[in-house]
């Protein structure tokens, strides 16, 4: 990144929203450069704040076509409500060992993920959490969880879902 850029994205590092930061460095992208925005590595910054972040708060990337593969850093506890929803070209998602639940339609209609491991630590997966993944093929659903709400993996017509004890 150039030093204006730097110096934007820096000021807004204060703020303890990841949310907040992220949507001001998309306005920043929006306004003030001829950068696409699918050049830009967001999820440097998610990797510089990763002993804050405990949560990505709803509606963070949604909608953020330009996302394929995302690793969620270690401390964050929840996904909340359509964090990722609508995120299209997304392949891959790496979930943190912290995650506890994934929030109502936090990956619904990411029309081409293929690839998510369940962490040991995942207690609640919420409704419609990843429905209309039709890329999904096999979800393992670790031993911790105690909750899948309604259609949390609805209108997916070729997934397939273990449920994994501690024997296996």
């Amino acid at each position: 990144l150039n030093k204006p850029i730097t110096r934007y994205i820096i000021r807004k590092l204060y703020t303890s929203s990841i949310t907040s930061v992220v949507v001001s460095i998309i306005e920043f992208f929006l306004l003030y450069t001829n950068i696409p925005l699918g050049r830009v590595n967001i999820l440097l910054i998610l990797d510089s704040l990763s002993n804050s972040i405990t949560s990505i708060e709803s509606c963070t990337f949604v909608y953020c076509t330009s996302l394929e593969n995302i690793n969620i850093p270690e401390g964050v506890k929840k996904i909340e409500s359509a964090a990722f929803e609508g995120c299209t070209t997304l392949k891959e998602v790496k979930l943190p060992s912290t995650l506890e639940i994934i929030g109502s339609s936090a990956f619904n209609s990411c029309s081409q993920l293929k690839t998510v491991v369940l962490p040991n630590s995942l207690v609640e997966i919420k409704e419609y959490a990843f429905s209309h993944c039709n890329s999904l093929n096999i979800i393992n659903i670790p031993e911790s969880v105690r909750k899948i709400v309604n259609y949390a993996f609805g209108h997916n017509c070729s997934v397939e879902i273990h449920c994994i004890t501690a024997s296996q």
